[in-house]
């Protein structure tokens, strides 16, 4: 009788539904997003705030519904972050020497001395 109960809960336990592991997916998505804002800060402008804020809410959303691959969200919400940081200071950094005069004449210099060559 005991050989018998053990088959039947074995075969209830193949019957119950299975709940699904928790997917990294999120996690990961906003690791490599935000990785992929740090190195094209320099190439793509404005367009990186695209992949950096969907790596931000991903990375977010991951924490807060407390899904697996904690530290990966966190790197994608770090390296969004430092994107975001690197844009700014290089956009702050084009104005300011856009309107030095100084720079001008040394870039003007330059040009000048590459077209004598």
């Amino acid at each position: 009788m005991e050989e018998h109960e053990v088959m039947n809960q074995n075969s209830q336990d193949l019957l119950a539904p299975q709940s699904e592991p928790e997917s990294k997916g999120f996690a990961v998505a906003s690791m490599v997003l935000g990785i992929v804002s740090i190195v094209f800060v320099c190439c793509l402008g404005w367009f990186v705030l695209i992949p950096a804020g969907v790596s931000l809410i991903l990375g977010i959303v991951s924490l807060v519904k407390h899904k697996p691959g904690k530290g990966m969200a966190i790197a994608g919400i770090v390296c969004a972050a430092v994107a975001i940081i690197l844009l700014v200071t290089l956009v702050i950094v084009g104005i300011v020497l856009e309107n030095d005069p100084e720079f001008q004449n040394l870039v003007q210099q330059m040009v000048e001395s590459m077209q004598q060559e």
